[in-house]
């Protein structure tokens, strides 16, 4: 059994009198991560079956949308070509909670505050079915790559990835957004049984750190956030200076509300502390999830949900920051003609997309606000990577999340060897002669792009999309 600190001897002890044992009970078993399905670029019964047929049997949970478990535990679905095909997302089921509690719906402007890597976001993203608007936000510069590499694998456009500061994202962006999410940085509790490093910096030192951050981080939120609209608060860590407390703080300040977390059928959800001075509105309202409540099936985690309920513009606001720039792309229509007409793709599945030039093309839904192309460092998905005269290369990004619907240029491997060679990046022969782009797949899954050179097809798939460069499991 794990032996704590007796700082975190000490959190536990308040917040789980009596039930310290069930505690360190379920740090001795590591909690499973789940698969949720995307339809995005494939069916996923289609999925489904190819995990079958990996030797893998998908178990339905059936209190959540698209999520499976895998058996035998020793599965690593990770390891799969669907995986790495972006067919679905590895992800905690507490960690699925606040984007169900958000309900984000398509055509809507949303902020995900505290981003990466990218969980929540691809779930908000799917959720909005790849419309509207949103806004993928860290500031950590080190974790943005792995937000945007799962934006990519996941087939997403509807969403910027921005490097900006969260506490002052408020004051950019007063009352612009419809709803918002803030998974904040916190001291981790909850995630011990997988993380268990967390011992050996945690300190209640840092507690308060974390508290005034988050506390930053939720004024911001609010900020951004228009009249009416909705924010979800959510930790995976335990003590009360980071949830209840964080919560309370902010009811007595700013123009908000508590709103009751719906009931998910299969959770067990307790109601927040009622110590140091917690208010019943905020324990009643605010829940608590315990792994030893759920068989250990999940990770500890906090969740609050937030209306607004007055404006808090005010002298101190700056304008709206989305400078007006030139981003359109005067042949769009004719690009979008040339790729249906070259792949066979049906032209009223290009309908709702627009290009936006920023050197390369890249590709949006229509109700996107191409504002945020001048302020982002990411704008929906790299459509083209290349303009002579007005030729293009399709992105093997764009291929994949088209591929169900080509029917031209379409190479189709059968050999596993050059499978996995096209894979890695080596080229591959071809038993007729082809010239230029081809979308390359395996079975019904499309693999990419890559270009006729005569009996030659040469793999161009980046190296970030290759088996093997993704390293969750």
């Amino acid at each position: 059994m794990i032996t704590l600190s007796p700082d975190v001897q000490n959190v536990i002890d308040e917040i789980l009198p009596g039930e310290q044992d069930k505690f360190l009970g379920c740090l001795d078993v590591r909690v499973k991560t789940k698969l949720r399905l995307s339809p995005i670029k494939m069916d996923p019964e289609k999925t489904l079956r190819s995990l079958t047929e990996e030797g893998m049997t998908p178990v339905k949970i059936p209190y959540l949308p698209d999520t499976y478990s895998v058996e035998p535990e020793t599965s690593y679905p990770g390891r799969t070509l669907v995986h790495n095909l972006g067919y679905f997302y590895l992800q905690d089921l507490s960690s699925m909670i606040p984007a169900l509690v958000l309900d984000p719906q398509p055509g809507e402007r949303i902020l995900d505050l505290a981003a990466a890597p990218g969980s929540k976001t691809t779930q908000i993203a799917q959720m909005m079915k790849n419309t509207g608007t949103l806004v993928a936000n860290d500031v950590d510069s080190g974790r943005l790559s792995n937000l945007s590499f799962n934006l990519d694998r996941m087939g997403i456009y509807n969403t910027v990835v921005t490097h900006l500061e969260g506490a002052l994202v408020g004051k950019r962006f007063p009352e612009y957004f419809d709803r918002v999410l803030l998974d904040a940085p916190c001291s981790a509790l909850g995630v011990l049984a997988n993380k268990q490093d967390v011992l050996n910096w945690w300190a209640q030192s840092k507690v308060s750190k974390f508290a005034t951050l988050q506390e930053k981080l939720l004024i911001s939120a609010i900020k951004a956030l228009k009249p009416g609209g909705r924010l979800v608060y959510s930790t995976c860590t335990l003590t009360p200076e980071e949830n209840e407390l964080t919560v309370q703080s902010i009811l007595a300040k700013y123009p908000v509300e508590l709103e009751n977390i719906p009931v998910i059928n299969g959770f067990t959800m307790r109601s927040g502390l009622t110590s140091r001075g917690i208010s019943s509105e905020v324990s009643e309202k605010v829940r608590r999830i315990y792994p030893f409540d759920n068989n250990n099936n999940l990770q500890g985690f906090f969740v609050a949900c937030f209306k607004k309920t007055g404006t808090t513009q005010n002298e101190d606001f700056a304008v709206l920051s989305l400078p007006t720039i030139q981003t359109g792309v005067r042949n769009e229509a004719v690009l979008f003609g040339r790729m249906s007409a070259y792949f066979g793709i049906e032209p009223h599945l290009l309908e709702g997309l627009k290009l936006i030039n920023r050197k390369d093309l890249w590709v949006v839904p229509n109700d996107f606000d191409v504002r945020w192309a001048g302020t982002s460092i990411r704008t929906g998905m790299r459509f083209a990577r290349e303009m002579y005269d007005d030729a293009f290369k399709l992105t093997t990004d764009v291929l994949q999340l088209y591929g169900r619907h080509i029917s031209e240029h379409k190479i189709t491997i059968e050999n596993p060897q050059e499978m996995d060679q096209f894979q890695s990046g080596s080229n591959i022969h071809s038993e007729k002669e082809l010239r230029g782009q081809q979308a390359v797949f395996w079975g019904d899954f499309c693999l990419g792009s890559g270009l006729g050179m005569g009996r030659t097809i040469k793999s161009q798939i980046p190296r970030s999309k290759r088996m093997g460069s993704d390293s969750e499991i």
